[in-house]
């Protein structure tokens, strides 16, 4: 579990920082492509030792290069829906996490429209075969769509509570 754990905070460490995600698609890339990433990843944080990597020291080099642009998260006691979108060097990326899952990657998006024709933005994590989207309002609440198509009232997530997202994410847990 533990080298598992490693696999996946260095992947989504070095993912952010490379300002490229393995869960999110590129444009012009394919599944295959997605699976050598991900094979590069597990190559490199398993080459050599059988060490894990420290979380802590991950984070702190990763938030030096992350720029908070805006959240939201779900207000509901049984629905722990978030979204964070950071910039790092210059590139969009999303963080959304459900249930102690997390997707990440590159932003891109699509447009979305609900049965009640309500538009929204999509972000689509194809390597999972998940879909969320958001709507924000000029107050920067809004509105969460989950992987179901089910519109959800949200609340601005703080900065703070993005990087703790992160954080939690890469196995920090204090």
């Amino acid at each position: 579990m533990k080298k598992k754990l490693a696999v996946l905070t260095v992947g989504m460490s070095l993912a952010l920082l490379a300002g490229c995600g393995n869960a999110a698609a590129d444009a012009n890339s394919s599944a295959a492509s997605s699976a050598a990433v991900e094979s590069s990843v597990v190559e490199s944080a398993t080459a050599g030792n059988d060490d894990v990597v420290d979380p802590k020291a991950e984070f702190e080099a990763l938030k030096e290069n992350l720029i908070y642009q805006g959240g939201l998260y779900v207000s509901q006691p049984d629905n722990d829906l978030q979204l964070a979108l950071f910039r790092n060097d210059g590139e969009p990326i999303v963080l959304v996490s459900k249930l102690d899952s997390f997707y990440y990657g590159l932003l891109e998006t699509e447009d979305g429209k609900l049965e009640d024709g309500t538009e929204y933005v999509k972000e689509k994590f194809e390597n999972e075969g998940k879909s969320f989207g958001y709507i924000f309002n000029e107050d920067m609440s809004g509105f969460l769509i989950d992987e179901d198509g089910t519109k959800i009232e949200a609340k601005e997530l703080s900065e703070e509570a993005a990087l703790d997202m992160v954080k939690y994410s890469m196995g920090i847990t204090e």
